[in-house]
C-alpha cells in the first residue's frame, strides 16, 4: 500500500484493523509469560555452559533470595548475568530487519513477529530503563552488569537499545512490511493466532504449579498474575471452539 502517509503506515504497524489490534491486547497474558521463559532461558542456558546446576522458575511470585516480587528467576545462576539482554537486543535487531526488508502476506505470521516484537521490546526497556540515567535498581541484572563491566558503558548500552526502539519512527516511512498487508480481518479470521496463544497459556498455567523451589511463595502477585492467564487460556479455548462450530456444515 505504497500511498499511505507516514502516520498511517505507523499506525497500521501496530493495529493493522481493529480486530488485529485487539487480538494483540489478548495475547498480553502469553506474552508475559513468554518473554519471562525466554529471559529466565537465557539465564538457565548460561548457567548451564558456565557448570552451575540452575532451577528455572519463569512465572511471578515473591522469590524470598530477592525479597520482593519478581516476574521470573533462575536460582543458583552463575555465569554473564546480562546475556538475556544482550540476546534479546540482537533478536530485536533482527526482526527489525524483517520489518525493513520484508512483507510476508501471512496474517497470523504478522501479528506474531509484531506480538514478539512487543514483548522484546518492554523486556529490553523494562531492564535496561533506568540505565538511562546511571540509576540502576539495586540486585537487577542490569546493576550487576553495571557493577562488573562499568556504569558508562551500561548507560550507553541502555541508550542504544532505547534508540533502537525509537528507530521505528525512522524506518516505518521506508519499510516493506505495509505492501502485503492483508484486508481488513473479521472476528472469526483468528483460530490460528488464537490455538497459538492457547498452547502458551496451557504452558504457563502447567508450569506455575509443576516448579518448586524454597525460595518461591505463592502470594496475591503469583495468584494476580495465574489468574490472568488463566482467563486468557479461557477466552482463546472459547474462541477456537467457537469458530470452529461455526465452520462446521
Amino acid at each position: 500500500m505504497p500511498n499511505e502517509s507516514y502516520g498511517t503506515k505507523l499506525l497500521r504497524f501496530w493495529v493493522p484493523d481493529l480486530w488485529s489490534g485487539l487480538w494483540l491486547l489478548f495475547g498480553l497474558a502469553p506474552l508475559f509469560f513468554f518473554e519471562t521463559f525466554i529471559h529466565e532461558g537465557l539465564h538457565w542456558l548460561t548457567a548451564q555452559a558456565s557448570g552451575g546446576s540452575p532451577v528455572l522458575i519463569p512465572f511471578a511470585h515473591f522469590n524470598t533470595s530477592f525479597g520482593r516480587n519478581i516476574n521470573g528467576a533462575t536460582m543458583d545462576s552463575p555465569g554473564f548475568i546480562a546475556m538475556p539482554q544482550f540476546v534479546a537486543f540482537l533478536l530485536m535487531v533482527g526482526v527489525i530487519l524483517l520489518f525493513v526488508f520484508t512483507s510476508p502476506r501471512s496474517r497470523f505470521l504478522r501479528l506474531v513477529l509484531t506480538w514478539w516484537y512487543l514483548g522484546l521490546a518492554v523486556d529490553l526497556l523494562f531492564n535496561t530503563g533506568r540505565g538511562l540515567v546511571g540509576a540502576f535498581k539495586e540486585g537487577t541484572d542490569w546493576a550487576k552488569f553495571a557493577a562488573d563491566a562499568g556504569s558508562g558503558l551500561a548507560v550507553f548500552l541502555s541508550w542504544l537499545v532505547l534508540l533502537a526502539f525509537l528507530s521505528q519512527l525512522v524506518w516505518i516511512a521506508f519499510s516493506r512490511w505495509h505492501e502485503n498487508r492483508p484486508p481488513a480481518a473479521g472476528f472469526f479470521d483468528f483460530r490460528p493466532f488464537a490455538i497459538f496463544l492457547a498452547a502458551v497459556s496451557l504452558i504457563a498455567v502447567i508450569l506455575s504449579f509443576t516448579v518448586s523451589h524454597p525460595a518461591i511463595v505463592r502470594n496475591w502477585w503469583f495468584w494476580m498474575i495465574w489468574i490472568w492467564q488463566l482467563a486468557s487460556l479461557a477466552w482463546a479455548v472459547f474462541y477456537i471452539v467457537r469458530v470452529t462450530a461455526r465452520s462446521q456444515p
